[in-house]
């Protein structure tokens, strides 16, 4: 009798134990989100930003009656922060509605709605096409931050629109968020959190273990109203450098992004996004800050040579400027305000493509950031490109017209009323 040979069993990889147990479940996913929107289940981010929470919702329009029509208009609490705006309740028949919400551009200061680029697109819309009647209806909060814009847009899309048109960005760091829960979750568990709250699958597993109260992750209580940072202090000395929270900052921006191109879908409505300019040639950093890690020698060697820079730009020694800057920043490459100052040499110049580049340091460099830095434009571009949404790039329009009429790219007063204003 043969002896029967004994039998190996094949280990199984690693790899090939997650791929077969995952596969059930990316199997049922789908079937699981269909059945739900069959349901009326809607993702979480439909109710509530993820990050913070207000301690009221005022709705900024009010219903009236206007020769026996019902209209909405502007509610009398918000005219501090909007523009008197009033339409029908109901959309006229062949009629395109656009509601323009962002921050105080929006809102066109330091004028008001008619100078505003929503003002501009109610008298031009028709001359550019009339076959239809054009409602543009001014929704820019000022200093709203895109956490609030997108509480707007939740608001406004129940009013039958058709295009939301975005210009929000200069805004993020006004107001105080702490974002306890986000300091413990490294940035790719972030964005797979804000993936996963689009889902309707999250939504059912959040109302079952959170329910109505407010999410643990929306530790940040904000007021109804904006309450800036800058108004409790004598300026910006409320800032200080803080790379790690201003990461946090840009990861919220993004996810209300997104937030606003959900809205938008399920209200039928086209969205255009616009992208920032802002003064940088002349308008300097509103805080810089030295690296806390200098000793006391290097402090005193910047502070000297910081006294030197502004003596040789009072003489318009630009040469010895450059100098002095480049010595400056060996010692603090962050500092807001020597970038300025290098830029601003740099351009007299002439050699504006360094002056360009260290005008945009400035703006990255600067404490107080009340211009949109690169991460926010960045997002604004990802988002476009990531969902095909048109992008009126306003900061490329400008340099563009900018290079056509003064020979060079460096944005300042000749566009702007101040930091961002046009």
């Amino acid at each position: 009798m043969t002896q029967k040979e004994p039998i190996t069993r094949q280990r199984i990889v690693w790899w090939r134990k997650i791929l077969y147990a995952l596969l059930p479940a990316l199997m049922l996913f789908p079937l699981l989100e269909c059945t739900l929107i069959a349901f009326g289940v809607r993702p979480i981010t439909d109710r509530h930003d993820p990050y913070v929470g207000f301690v009221a919702q005022i709705p900024l329009f009010e219903e009236v009656l206007i020769d026996q029509i019902p209209m909405m208009t502007t509610a009398p609490a918000k005219l501090v922060w909007f523009n008197s705006q009033t339409f029908p309740q109901r959309k006229p028949a062949g009629t395109k509605r656009i509601f323009c919400l962002g921050g105080s551009t929006t809102f066109g200061r330091p004028y008001a709605d008619l100078t505003s680029f929503s003002g501009w697109m109610r008298e031009l819309l028709p001359v550019a096409d009339s076959t239809c009647s054009w409602e543009v209806i001014n929704a820019g909060g000022v200093s709203y931050a895109s956490y609030r814009v997108a509480a707007v847009m939740e608001e406004l899309s129940q009013y039958d629109p058709d295009i939301f048109v975005i210009f929000s960005a200069h805004n993020e760091f006004l107001e105080r968020r702490t974002y306890a829960n986000m300091f413990s979750r490294p940035d790719a568990l972030l964005r797979l959190q804000a993936l996963a709250s689009r889902t309707r699958t999250f939504a059912v597993m959040d109302r079952l273990l959170v329910g109505n109260r407010q999410p643990a992750a929306a530790t940040d209580i904000l007021p109804a109203e904006v309450d800036e940072r800058l108004n409790h202090t004598i300026g910006p000395q409320d800032y200080t450098r803080d790379p790690v929270w201003q990461r946090k900052v840009v990861e919220h921006y993004r996810v209300n992004l997104q937030r606003m191109v959900d809205i938008a879908e399920r209200a039928g409505a086209q969205i255009v996004l616009v992208a920032p300019a802002s003064n940088e040639k002349d308008c300097s950093p509103f805080k810089s800050e030295l690296d806390s890690q200098l000793n006391p020698d290097q402090r005193s060697d910047f502070q000297s040579l910081l006294q030197q820079i502004l003596a040789a730009e009072q003489t318009h020694d630009w040469p010895r400027t450059v100098e002095l800057c480049a010595q400056a920043l060996s010692i603090d490459s962050g500092y807001a305000e020597v970038h300025y100052r290098l830029g601003r040499a740099l351009f007299g110049l002439q050699d504006f493509e360094r002056a360009d580049f260290a005008f945009g340091r400035a703006v990255q460099e600067d404490v107080c950031p009340l211009r949109a830095i690169e991460a926010i434009t960045a997002a604004i571009h990802e988002i476009s490109e990531s969902h095909s949404i048109p992008l009126v790039d306003f900061q490329s329009l400008l340099r563009e017209k900018c290079q056509v009429e003064l020979g060079h790219r460096c944005l300042g007063k000749e566009y702007f009323l101040d930091h961002v204003h046009p």
